[in-house]
Parts: structure tokens; sequence; C-alpha cells
């Protein structure tokens, strides 16, 4: 995925901090816009730069038209584009309906309707001449749902869901999608109030969401690929932990292409951390893991696999040497990664050997590869949810000695499988999966099958 530039209201804390933080790891140029919370934007900014990103802080008014066009220049000035716009800043100011004054009404339609249509006018022109933008607006389930005492949120964030639709139609024939993101209730420093008084009622599943659970935010709704449905609302509410794995397990991508951004070694610890905790036969953990940063390096390691691989192929009949290049270069494509992890298990311990030792793959028995295996999916996992990329390579396995001889691995340790690491350069559409009844098979008890002429006594 190449760079982006991203302008988000209401940066400096909550939702907006996490999306900016978010996006930031995901290898966009951020732009943290705030009102009022300096010290905070600043604190925001200095957290991603300190994580390796890029940002600067940009200080507006949400509901000044002028305002808007100045933050918007300032931040085409600076970076020459603007592609990304989250519209998230906003306010509540509850009441019952009866007992609301006009000054309320008004101060919380002005900032989140009027907000985010000054400041979607405003960046929209930019995107219009570069016919590429995305514009994400923060609503609510309140939008759908109302909530007592309030009126002037509900009606706000339904008109912006509005706004969403109409701007969707306009903008999609120039490139632009325009989404709503519609959180339930999201714990943060608007809404404590809220969670203190309506505490134990209003949560579905007894707890409030996080911030940083809007992960859809810098998923599917920033998607590149053309086409994409554009005017979408995306519900988001507190969800079971199963909710959550799921949506994490089906967002993984297999990445091939990577920035040039690094990785920091922060995350590579957290990755590591991750492939830590996978079962293991009493807990032997029989795994190491061998961690290549060094770009030359890792490049000579793939010259060494796609020459070893050449030779192999040479012995190839005829009918398989059509496909030869192509596993070439799924094998060696990670010359380009910014990281690469060797993955390495143990050898079955000494009481289990005699065991294995007369069957024909005794590797499909043993528990050490298997464990390994285990141990890089966690790594996998891990490396999404840091937005990074990940692939598994085991075609260079074909060529281990090489490896083995290059790389001086540690004794007593065997090669499982290669893992390239990185900052995804590119955004993969979804696979397609085989359905549950056509990899499961249900045998216990299976229901009972009336005969074809059996009658029902009851019709």
């Amino acid at each position: 995925m190449n760079q982006r530039v991203a302008l988000i209201s209401g940066a400096s804390r909550g939702i907006g901090r996490a999306i900016a933080l978010d996006l930031a790891r995901r290898g966009h140029l951020v732009a943290a816009g705030f009102h009022e919370h300096t010290d905070a934007a600043q604190a925001a900014v200095a957290e991603i730069q300190k994580t390796g990103g890029a940002a600067f802080s940009v200080q507006l008014d949400v509901t000044d038209p002028s305002s808007c066009v100045q933050a918007v220049e300032a931040v085409k000035k600076r970076c020459g584009r603007l592609d990304i716009l989250v519209n998230n800043a906003g306010i509540t100011d509850e009441s019952p309906a009866l007992a609301t004054d006009d000054a309320a009404w008004e101060r919380v339609l002005k900032v989140c309707l009027t907000g985010a249509f000054n400041l979607s006018r405003a960046g929209a022109k930019y995107m219009v001449t570069g016919r590429w933008g995305r514009i994400i607006n923060i609503s609510s389930v309140v939008a759908s749902r109302g909530g007592r005492g309030q009126a002037n949120y509900a009606a706000a964030k339904a008109g912006l869901e509005g706004l969403t639709r109409a701007l969707a139609i306009e903008l999609a024939p120039r490139g632009i999608l325009v989404n709503a993101v519609a959180p339930g209730v999201i714990a943060t420093e608007m809404s404590r109030a809220v969670l203190a008084q309506h505490s134990g009622r209003i949560l579905s599943h007894g707890r409030s969401g996080g911030a940083r659970g809007l992960s859809c935010v810098r998923g599917s709704l920033l998607h590149h690929r053309p086409g994409f449905s554009r005017g979408r609302r995306v519900r988001i509410e507190p969800m079971s932990d199963y909710e959550q794995l799921m949506g994490l397990i089906r967002s993984r991508r297999s990445i091939r292409r990577f920035s040039e951004r690094r990785v920091s070694r922060d995350d590579l610890m957290r990755l590591l951390e991750a492939a830590g905790w996978a079962p293991s036969n009493h807990n032997r953990q029989p795994w190491k893991f061998v961690i290549l940063e060094d770009r030359r390096q890792i490049a000579g390691l793939a010259d060494l696999v796609g020459q070893g691989l050449t030779e192999k192929m040479k012995s190839l009949p005829e009918t398989a040497a059509a496909y030869a290049g192509e596993f070439k270069h799924y094998a060696t494509f990670f010359a380009r990664a910014p990281v690469l992890i060797v993955v390495l298990h143990k050898p079955p311990v000494s009481v289990s050997a005699p065991l294995l030792a007369g069957l024909k793959k005794p590797d499909l028995v043993s528990g050490e590869p298997l464990s390994a295996a285990m141990a890089v999916q966690n790594l996998l996992l891990a490396a999404q949810a840091l937005g990074l990329g990940a692939c598994v390579l085991t075609g260079p396995l074909l060529v281990q000695n090489a490896l083995a001889g290059a790389l001086a691995l540690p004794a007593g340790y065997e090669l499982t499988c290669l893992v390239a690491a990185g900052h995804p350069a590119e955004s993969p559409p979804s696979p397609r999966r085989k359905n549950i009844e056509q990899i499961a098979e249900f045998r216990n008890n299976p229901p009972p099958t009336k005969p074809a002429n059996d009658r029902d006594e009851n019709l």
C-alpha cells in the first residue's frame, strides 16, 4: 500500500487518536487535527513518531468553514496531497428533549453534522483533482436507535449518515468513496459520563468497546480496489472475544510486497512474544527464531535459494517445467522483505525417536514441527493485529542444506519455514474459502432419515 496522507479531526483523544495511531502504523502520513487540546495532540504526534511513523498536528475549528479550508490547505502545502479524511470531531450535551435549549441543540449539530460537511467540502476539492479519495464519517448507533437525553446527538448523527449517502453518490464518479462507521459505546473521554450514568444497562455484552477496536476504518473502508461499495454504514458495537478473533482471522492476507519502511524492534518483540505462547508437548517450546534485518543479507539469501532451485529444476519433466519459473518467483520474493524470520524446530526427543523410526513420515507424527507451525500461526495473527504484512515460505526448504550453511544455524535444530514480514505495499482481495460442509464431517449421532414411503400419521 502506497503512503497516503490522512487528515483526522478530533485526533487528540479517544477514537480519533486511536485511528491516527493505527493509520500511522500502517504507513500513512497523518495530520492530527485538533481544536483545543494542544498538549494531547502533540502527545499523539510524539507517540506516532516514536514508533517510526510520520505525523504532525493541525489546529482547526470544524464549525468555521474558513478554518477547515485553511487546515486542508496547510496539509496540501506541507504534503502535496490529501487522500484520506476522517470526520471524527464530535461533542455531546445530554438533557431531556423538552429541557434542551436552542444553544445546546445547535452546538451539537454544528460540530457533529455541519463540521463534517465543512471539512468534507474543503477536502474533497483536492481529492477530485487526484481522482482518488476516502472520506470516513464517524457516526454512532444512536443515529438509528436514538437514546434518552440524546435528541440533539442522535439527530446530528442521523443527519451525518444522510450526508454520507449524498456525498457518496456525488463523489463516487471521481474515485472518492464516502462511508460511515457507527460505533456502539466506546470508552473514551467524551463517553465517560454516559458510561457512568448508564453502566450495566446500555452495553449489549456488559462492557464498552475500546477505541482501538475501530480497525475497520483502516481496513475495508480504505481499500484500494475500484468498485468497492460507497455510502455504506458500518455498525460497530462491543463484540465478544470470539467475534474479535474471527475478525482478525478473516482480515489476514499473505503479503508478498512490502514498503521500504522498517519494522520497529518493539513490533518484532511483540511478534515473538505471541509466537512464544503457542501450545507444545509438555510445554517444551521446541522452536527457535533467527531474525534477519539486513536487507543485503536477505537479498543474498534469496539469490542463493534461486540458484539452488534453478539446479534442482533442471531435472523436472517437461510437464512441470512450465510452472518452474512461477514457483521460483514465489520461493524468492522475500528478497525485498525488510525482515526475514527463519523458523526452526528441535528434532524428536530421544524417547520418542525409536517409536518414529519405522514410520515413512515421522514428522507428521512428531509434535515438534506441529508446535513450531502453531507458533508461526500466532506470529501471523500478531502481525495482522499490528498492521504488518507477513507470508510463510516453504519452497526455500528444497535447498535447506545450502540455507543451513549460509545461516550458520544453531546446532540441534531443523528448518521449519521462513516468514517474510514488513509493512504491506499491497492490499490483496479476500481469498475464497470452502464452507463448513465442505471441510467438516460430523459422524456422531447422525439424524435419522425417514424412508421415502413412510407416512406421517399426523397429516
